[in-house]
């Protein structure tokens, strides 16, 4: 929280991204880093969750992605009613990252990288573009809040009301509270050594999948 980021080389502390400027945003500060990967390239890579989008550090320099001046021409991610009377609507472009605020990201095993966003859904990035899975999907309006692929290179996607949902490539199936997930709030998720997924939840609540069932381990209950 508005310190950026710190690196430490074993001896001494470097700090950077702590302030930007934000090409449509003005002098804004970034304030929260969400998450840091390093890909299999070794490129390290930043998300923001206060609107700085995503940045990839290739050991000398920084690279910003940012949604293009439309998204925020129409006020995107305020979900404004600027656009509603209109037959204009902002369109995704495959040049630019779906969101400027990113929960989480994770590297597949072909070298995409793909970002889990509050507004738009989930993004791939092939190194070249960026495709948008969220428009028609039912999991667009709940914000995707933690992003895993597990060995057999299925994407799980944690929401932050609309419980699991998991991408085989082809097709988009949705677990919940209906289905025995302890919460549809879903933090964090997990793969153990035997190919189990465990999923965190709001409220201490904590679930196994072992491809059919779910098992509990939590105290939580829903009131």
């Amino acid at each position: 929280m508005n310190k950026g980021i710190y690196r430490y080389d074993g001896t001494n502390l470097s700090n950077f991204l702590y302030k930007y400027e934000h090409p449509f945003l003005a002098d804004k500060h970034e304030k929260m880093i969400s998450d840091i990967i390093q890909d299999i390239k070794g490129n390290i890579w930043f998300s923001s969750f206060n609107r700085g989008g995503v940045w990839r550090y290739d050991g000398k320099t920084l690279t910003h992605f940012l949604p293009s001046a439309d998204y925020y021409i129409f006020l995107e991610d305020e979900r404004s009613n600027a656009y509603s009377s209109s037959e204009t609507k902002y369109v995704h472009s495959p040049d630019y990252i779906t969101d400027d605020m990113i929960h989480s990201m994770t590297e597949d095993k072909a070298g995409n990288i793909w970002f889990a966003t509050r507004r738009h859904g989930i993004c791939r990035y092939d190194g070249k573009k960026f495709t948008s899975f969220g428009e028609s999907e039912v999991f667009l309006s709940y914000g995707v809040t933690t992003i895993l692929e597990d060995k057999k290179g299925i994407i799980w996607l944690g929401t932050d009301k609309g419980g699991v949902f998991s991408y085989d490539g082809k097709t988009f199936k949705n677990y919940s509270t209906t289905n025995g997930l302890i919460n549809n709030s879903v933090r964090s998720i997990l793969e153990d050594k035997d190919g189990n997924l465990w999923f965190g939840t709001r409220w201490f609540g904590l679930s196994r999948f072992d491809g059919k069932t779910f098992t509990t381990f939590s105290e939580y209950k829903e009131e």
